[in-house]
């Protein structure tokens, strides 16, 4: 590669990933596999799991996580989560008709704007700053945030922590108990950040969490896979099975990062990771290789990771793959923030905005020929289609990053920006590969198959 005008390097704010180990002590590098864990299929109207006690008397902070499935809308309301005694004393979280999310303290509650999607996993977070403010992530991206209106101090927290129900034997013929799939259930006493739940809560069972980090007060992974439930280690209270449910198995694309270990087996550990970027300068830095990333027209995956200081007044273009405006393929931020998707002469401005000052992972997914999904820390944003032509052009020139090729393009063409992270595939990256793998702090090993360009910038 060639780099030309001017450009700076810094360090990311670290980052917590999960790292698990893999063969001898001392081993290094990046694996790809697949993993599998177990879930549980609860009934409704009668399965639940219930603790003897809640899994804290804390009010706040707090952060409740749990991977769900739901195969349709509620049409009467139905509780996911209960840390004590319902509309009495609990933090609890609920399914409101149409699956609107609430959140529960006490006799206070508040629904949210978010609405849990049908027929996929996704994983949810509510996360408690400070009293009765509560923040909603889904998949580790801020979905909604609520107030409740509640007293102070808050009521004292008495009775069960219970799953997929509020406690009791049956709650009024599925009024009370969720019918969904559940795994990897989290309490913890502390506020979890967004890079947090992204990184280490959400990743499946035994290659996130270990089980005794601070603040973790409850971690019900659901391991078992048949029979009934057991008691994890060190909670000291009795899980007690309650009505019907059912075992099922969900699996997971992911990358094992080894690390050195003690004793023949290892303990998966978690630490820091911190990682370099590009700070480009806008007007003149960019970096330009020699010819293109690929010549491939469809599927195509370009993915990296930018921050923006500024809602952008000019064009600025942040990758392109060939002759900008002839046969390439390009990402561009219109004013505004807008991003765009070109390929060759013809363009589509999506809804999609940037925002302004965080890090965000881009991805523009094209599974057919000028059908194009944007992606925002691996969940879809919109869709967009090129009015093209047939043939449509073929890549041919420079790859360039922060910019369209060439040696200047004034300041309507440079990005004026950070970036990091840059991704070339050949195939179209699913919304799962994007959350589990091609997101994480340089999950990937630069050899998996498709990827035809991949630039970390850890130098």
């Amino acid at each position: 590669t060639t780099s030309t005008g001017t450009t700076s390097t810094g360090t990311t704010s670290p980052g917590t990933t999960a790292r698990t180990t893999s063969g001898t002590t001392g081993s290094t590098g990046t694996t790809i596999a697949t993993f599998c864990n177990s879930y549980v299929d609860f009934s409704g109207q009668q399965g639940q799991l219930r603790m003897a006690t809640p899994a804290t008397y804390q009010s706040s902070p707090l952060t409740i996580s749990f991977w769900i499935f739901s195969n349709g809308l509620r049409t009467r309301d139905q509780t996911v989560i209960s840390n004590g005694v319902v509309a009495v004393t609990a933090h609890a979280l609920r399914l409101r008709p149409g699956n609107v999310l609430s959140v529960w303290q006490g006799a206070a509650y508040a629904n949210t704007t978010y609405v849990l999607p049908t027929g996929g996993w996704y994983f949810i977070s509510a996360v408690q700053t400070s009293l009765y403010h509560w923040s909603i992530y889904e998949n580790g991206v801020l979905q909604s945030s609520v107030v409740l209106s509640g007293p102070e101090p808050p009521p004292a927290i008495t009775g069960k922590f219970s799953v997929a129900g509020q406690g009791g034997t049956v709650n009024s013929a599925g009024n009370g108990n969720a019918d969904v799939l559940m795994d990897s259930v989290q309490v913890w006493t502390v506020a979890r950040t967004a890079d947090q739940l992204r990184t280490v809560d959400m990743l499946p069972d035994g290659h996130g969490l270990v089980g005794n980090e601070a603040g973790l007060v409850l971690y019900l992974p659901f391991n078992e896979g048949s029979g009934n439930f057991t008691t994890p280690a060190g909670l000291g209270s009795r899980l007690e099975n309650s009505g019907v449910f059912a075992w099922g198995q969900k699996c997971n694309v992911m990358p094992t990062f080894p690390v050195s270990t003690t004793g023949t087996t290892g303990v998966p550990q978690a630490r820091p990771v911190c990682n370099s970027y590009v700070d480009f300068s806008g007007q003149e830095g960019q970096l330009i290789m020699a010819q293109q990333a690929t010549q491939a027209l469809s599927p195509l995956t370009l993915s990296l990771w930018v921050h923006s200081n500024e809602i952008k007044s000019k064009e600025q273009t942040l990758v392109s793959n060939g002759v900008f405006a002839v046969n390439g393929h390009a990402l561009r931020l219109r004013p505004d923030n807008v991003l765009a998707v070109f390929h060759g002469a013809f363009y589509a401005n999506t809804t999609y905005v940037l925002p302004t000052g965080g890090w965000y992972f881009i991805s523009a997914v094209q599974t057919s020929l000028y059908h194009w999904s944007i992606y925002e820390n691996g969940v879809l944003q919109t869709t967009a289609v090129i009015p093209g032509e047939l043939p449509a052009p073929v890549p041919n020139g420079k790859f360039s990053v922060a910019g369209q090729g060439g040696t200047y393009n004034g300041p309507n063409g440079n990005f004026d920006g950070k970036i990091d992270s840059v991704q070339v595939w050949t195939v179209a990256r699913t919304a799962l590969q994007l959350q589990t793998v091609d997101i994480l702090p340089n999950g990937l090993t630069g050899v998996e198959g498709g990827l035809a360009l991949y630039l970390p910038f850890n130098e």
